[in-house]
């Protein structure tokens, strides 16, 4: 997830971004009308964790630490709340259909019209080999 921190100080655009990717944060601050200073104003921070968990608590924490010297936050690159509710319903759903896969259910949750037609269709052609197997053998009895 991207965040994004601005600030403006005498008409120029200070910018944090920052991303986290699992357990890294990484972190860039520059401005955005670079032409206008006589000095270069940009920075990239790497920081690794050992669980995802505090990785997050730190980018939650940057969040505040930049918030309390100025920033604003922008969240345009972030994942928008009607987009995450989604994702998360299809990861979900997707497990529902992994356990009644694996335990054996899914054919009585399908729809009615999917499950009757396989099973009639293999019914039907595994009846017919039965049946010619069964008439080649009276044949040869006879």
């Amino acid at each position: 997830m991207i965040q994004t921190l601005s600030k403006q100080v005498g008409g120029i655009t200070y910018v944090w971004f920052l991303y986290r990717d699992g357990r890294t944060i990484q972190m860039y601050h520059g401005v955005t009308e670079q032409w206008k200073l006589d000095q270069d104003v940009s920075d990239s921070i790497e920081e690794k964790y050992t669980f995802r968990r505090q990785a997050k608590r730190r980018m939650e924490e940057l969040i505040t630490e930049k918030q309390a010297e100025g920033y604003k936050q922008d969240d345009i690159y972030g994942m928008q709340p009607g987009r995450k509710e989604r994702e998360t319903f299809r990861r979900r759903t997707k497990w529902l259909a992994y356990l009644l896969v694996g335990l054996g259910l899914f054919q009585f949750v399908t729809p009615f019209s999917l499950f009757p037609i396989l099973s009639i269709g293999t019914g039907t052609a595994l009846l017919l080999y039965l049946r010619s197997k069964h008439k080649r053998k009276i044949e040869t009895i006879s």
